[in-house]
């Protein structure tokens, strides 16, 4: 089992789909071809660090089945309205929409700074790390 941060892409939609992401428990991507294949890196049962821009971490999922190698396009699309959209099957088992982990936090603990579509987490214990600290997040409420 490998755990990886996978990007919302909410600098370029403008938004952060996130809800939409745990609604139909899918992880998206889109563009070319080359951001479909993305997806054909993850397996099933790896961990899923849901990262939206300006947010942080705001949900924690495990991949359910490989991807099936599909672009949608059209009326088939559920979040893109230009670009070819890709998806893979994944439960969403931790929100942390009402208290994500900080870009700053999952800086120090993964040791990136994540913007990519979909990054591997190698930095030995890290990801031990970053679930244990969404776990805490889930149960506790940010408070401004």
């Amino acid at each position: 089992m490998n755990h990886y941060c996978i990007n919302t892409e909410a600098r370029y939609l403008e938004y952060s789909p996130h809800e939409t992401w745990i609604e139909h428990n899918l992880a998206f991507t889109s563009g070319d071809e080359t951001y479909g294949k993305k997806l054909g890196k993850l397996e099933p049962n790896d961990i899923c660090f849901m990262y939206a821009n300006r947010y942080g971490v705001v949900a924690v999922g495990r991949v359910l089945c490989h991807w099936d190698c599909t672009g949608y396009e059209g009326d088939q699309r559920i979040i893109y309205c230009t670009e070819i959209e890709y998806r893979i099957p994944v439960e969403w088992f931790i929100r942390l929409d009402h208290n994500p982990i900080r870009a700053t936090d999952l800086e120090d603990i993964v040791g990136f700074k994540h913007t990519q579509a979909l990054q591997r987490i190698t930095k030995p214990g890290a990801a031990d790390r970053l679930l244990d600290l969404a776990r805490e997040h889930s149960r506790t409420s940010h408070c401004s």
